[in-house]
């Protein structure tokens, strides 16, 4: 529930920016990767969370936490990784990318070794971070 929590989020936002400051006055450049929760790259995951009573604000699933932090941070490079799974949203299983079902507990925000692998590769090929080689 973003809208709910924007102090927070906005408190985050401030805690990295805080740090870029920190950093840029040492001459270090970092780049700041905002991941994706799994029912915002899946419809499928939305379905599956949704049936299992886990609520979320209007907006949520397109990204409104996303688009809170990237409009508060006052820092250079941003990757949003959405955008990693960019056209998959209808083809992307509950699970294939992100840690599900493992017996314990259910995670949506956690992605697995496939949503890393993924996650990494868009990140590179973004070239949102070019001080990176």
């Amino acid at each position: 529930f973003p809208s709910e929590n924007l102090p927070l989020i906005q408190e985050v936002a401030g805690r990295i920016n805080d740090m870029a400051r920190s950093l840029k006055k040492e001459h270090i450049d970092f780049c700041v990767i905002l991941l994706p929760y799994e029912m915002q790259i899946s419809r499928d995951a939305e379905k599956t969370y949704a049936a299992l009573g886990i609520k979320w604000e209007k907006g949520f699933e397109d990204g409104s936490t996303q688009d809170i932090l990237k409009k508060d941070l006052n820092i250079k490079y941003i990757y949003d990784g959405r955008d990693a799974f960019t056209g998959l949203k209808d083809t992307i299983r509950t699970g294939d990318y992100f840690v599900y079902n493992k017996g314990d507990k259910i995670d949506f925000n956690h992605p697995n070794r496939e949503g890393h692998a993924l996650l990494t590769k868009g990140f590179i090929q973004s070239r949102s971070c070019p001080f990176l080689k």
